[in-house]
């Protein structure tokens, strides 16, 4: 809803689809003035343009159960999209395990606040986007998951050493992997 309000103030051609009549939050449409008359509401008569541009808000981070209902319908009239822009996680993914609830948008476009999420790195939710992006909005950085750290080049770039592009596998050295634990080597 927020989105719908921010692009119809910058003049974008834009239409709020809401997939729950019940979950209508009154005082989010009544602090950014949208007129409920002009609301859609998902049902099997909307036809969704596989070439335009769709925000993907359907769920928040805390999805943990199968799809079903209208949810599934909706999520595999988006599969027929390509330009997906989803918020914080594709809808359908589970954040904290990267499972998903059977069914799940492909992003073209993932906008995150303050850090990525677990999910855009492992099971389905590592299929579930082409590229994320982190918005600052002036969260207090917070790190909630210590047992997980994203590794990033520049952490370990000044550990490596200088390689010509000439060299092989043979004149690179040796490296050796210790990982997984008993019984899950890998």
């Amino acid at each position: 809803v927020i989105a719908y309000y921010y692009l119809c103030k910058y003049g974008v051609n834009t239409k709020l689809i809401i997939v729950d009549k019940k979950i209508i939050y009154e005082w989010i449409f009544d602090t950014y003035r949208i007129d409920k008359k002009n609301l859609k509401y998902y049902n099997d008569s909307i036809n969704l343009n596989p070439n335009e541009w769709y925000i993907d808000a359907i769920f928040g981070i805390g999805l943990n159960k199968p799809i079903k209902n209208k949810y599934k319908s909706i999520i595999k009239d988006l599969s027929t999209c390509k330009n997906i822009i989803s918020i914080d996680a594709p809808s359908g993914i589970f954040c904290d395990t990267g499972l998903s609830g059977n069914i799940f948008v492909k992003s073209k476009y993932i906008l995150t606040m303050n850090y990525p999420k677990v999910c855009y790195f492992f099971n389905d939710g590592y299929l579930a986007y082409d590229k994320y992006y982190i918005l600052d909005i002036g969260l207090i950085k917070v790190n909630t998951n210590n047992y997980i750290k994203l590794i990033e080049t520049s952490d370990i770039e000044s550990l490596l050493p200088k390689l010509s592009k000439i060299d092989d596998k043979y004149n690179r050295g040796r490296l050796l992997l210790i990982c997984g634990s008993a019984g899950n080597t890998g």
